[in-house]
Parts: structure tokens; C-alpha cells; sequence
């Protein structure tokens, strides 16, 4: 068996070991606290990025959406006017059109000529 002296030795080794592993597991605690840490922060800082990245891209593409808006409607308020105006000629022309064929027409020129060969028609005698 074994003395006292021996048993008194081994229980000093333990409490020794014990304190030793106590501090090693703080430690190791300690450290694993750290690197989660450290990895959460990586994990956000990425985060952010990609959506910074997101944003960027997402602001890209509405100002390339702005653009071809803004370029549509150049485009039909362009197209709209060309029509307008074609409108408002062809009304003009036909006024013009309008008013020469009335012109031709009181002063009995071109094919609106009275022609000479008709007699004129008589006029109705009034009855008495």
C-alpha cells in the first residue's frame, strides 16, 4: 500500500494538475472567445461589403434604367411633335388647296371655266 507521505504527494499533484488544467481551460476559453470574435467580425465586415457591393450594383442599374427613361421619352415627345407637325401641314395644305380651288372657281378659270358654246339658261318669265 502506500504511505501517507506518498498519498499526500499525489493529492498535491492533482490539486497542482487541477489548478494547471483550470488555468489551461481559461486560457483555451479565453482564446476560443477571441477567435469567435474575430470570425464574427470577418463574417459582418464580408456582409457589409456584399452589400455595399449589392448597393453599387443596384444603383447601376437605376441609373441605367434613368438613362433609357429619360431617352424614351426624348423619343416619343420627338415623335409626337414630327406628328404634330405633319398634322398641322397637311391641315394648312388643304386650307390653301381650299382656298385656290374657291378662287378658281369665282373667277371661272381652269376647268371651271363657263364655256361659250352653252347658251346661258333663260330665266324664268314671271307670272302675272
Amino acid at each position: 500500500m502506500h504511505s501517507i507521505g506518498e498519498i499526500l504527494q499525489l493529492e498535491h499533484e492533482c490539486k497542482a494538475e487541477g489548478t494547471k488544467l483550470g488555468v489551461e481551460t481559461l486560457k483555451y476559453s479565453t482564446e476560443v472567445a477571441a477567435l469567435e470574435n474575430r470570425i464574427k467580425e470577418v463574417t459582418l465586415n464580408s456582409r457589409d461589403e456584399i452589400n455595399h457591393k449589392d448597393i453599387q450594383l443596384s444603383m447601376l442599374q437605376y441609373k441605367k434604367h434613368q438613362e433609357e427613361m429619360k431617352r424614351y421619352c426624348e423619343e416619343r415627345m420627338a415623335r409626337e411633335h414630327k406628328q404634330e407637325m405633319q398634322q398641322h401641314i397637311s391641315e394648312m395644305a388643304t386650307k390653301i388647296q381650299a382656298w385656290w380651288r374657291g378662287t378658281m372657281v369665282r373667277r371661272h378659270l381652269g376647268p371651271f371655266k363657263v364655256d361659250k358654246k352653252k347658251k346661258p339658261k333663260d330665266k324664268p318669265k314671271k307670272k302675272k
